[in-house]
């Protein structure tokens, strides 16, 4: 199977898992993929399990997007920030430099390495991955040709440490934010209804 089928039955398999998504796609109210400043708004007050999306950008992985939709008591909304992933290698199959691999990460994803588990305050580990991070596990590349398959490990959602910031998007492959967007997804994702079933899709 192509790299381009396995992510379009991937995406199929996580927008049939969530109707909230379907419903913000018949809407029109999924942001494009130049959108890189952070925005917030809020959707309705229908109520769904918190979720991210991020797009990579395949020109500029340091200039992807990061979309979250969670849904409060007041109601849902939709945040979106830049985000980058890598040093700008445009594979995801090359261990510490590759953007993150595409696919659904949470317990139930396609290769169950993968998760969606957020971690209020790591103080842990490697120091540009502390404070309010989101881990998402491990998960096996999707190789292009040529390119051999292999498991990004120790992957998350994170910023420059627990209060640095320089404006680099550069990562070892993990998903970086601003530290400005990170207090604001804290916030939002803090008090997120329904938190059991969140999920993140890579595409």
């Amino acid at each position: 199977m192509s790299k381009e089928s396995s992510l379009s039955s991937q995406k199929a398999s996580w927008l049939s898992r969530s109707v909230f998504v379907i419903g913000l796609v018949v809407a029109g109210l999924m942001v494009p993929a130049s959108a890189q400043a952070y925005t917030q708004k809020k959707l309705g007050t229908y109520k769904s399990a918190p979720y991210m999306v991020f797009e990579v950008n395949r020109s500029n992985p340091l200039r992807s997007k990061l979309t979250a939709y969670v849904s409060l008591k007041n109601g849902s909304y939709r945040l979106s920030m830049r985000a980058g992933s890598g040093n700008g290698t445009k594979s995801e199959c090359v261990s510490n430099k590759g953007h993150i691999p595409s696919g659904v990460y949470d317990p139930d994803d396609e290769d169950r390495k993968s998760t969606l588990q957020y971690i209020p305050n790591k103080r842990n580990g490697s120091e540009v991955v502390r404070g309010a991070v989101w881990s998402l596990g491990n998960k096996t590349c999707t190789p292009k040709s040529g390119e051999r398959r292999i498991t990004r490990t120790l992957l998350y959602i994170h910023s420059q440490g627990a209060t640095a910031w320089s404006g680099n998007y550069a990562s070892n492959g993990c998903i970086k934010i601003s530290q400005k967007d990170r207090a604001q997804l804290k916030k939002m994702w803090s008090g997120a209804l329904y938190q059991q079933k969140r999920m993140l899709m890579v595409f």
